[in-house]
């Protein structure tokens, strides 16, 4: 499960003190500068940005971690891996000598 990734834009097209306007391939977004990490733009080739999950899917317009992403303008960051750890029966005589008084 993807919890967050990178995910380029085409241009910064204004700033408030509390988000950013971008432009993406499909339109203009506000996103938010709290949930921002690692923002990177140039004027001429666009940038990229860290963001969570919820807002890349409200953006692509799906669920990425469904449907899957177009690789060429998302890139997963952190990704959680669910598994269950292996059971480790005990010894049958566990105690310490030294530490018995």
């Amino acid at each position: 499960m993807i919890k967050s990734a990178m995910i380029r834009f085409d241009k910064l097209l204004g700033e408030t003190p509390k988000a950013f306007l971008l432009l993406f391939r499909d339109g203009e977004r506000w996103v938010p500068k709290s949930q921002c990490k690692r923002f990177i733009t140039n004027k001429k080739l666009g940038g990229n940005v860290i963001l969570p999950t919820f807002i890349i899917n409200d953006i692509v317009g799906h669920d990425i971690n469904e449907k899957g992403f177009d690789e060429t303008l998302i890139t997963p960051d952190w990704v959680v891996e669910h598994h269950t750890p292996d059971r480790v029966e005990p010894k049958e005589n566990n105690t310490i000598k030294r530490l018995k008084k």
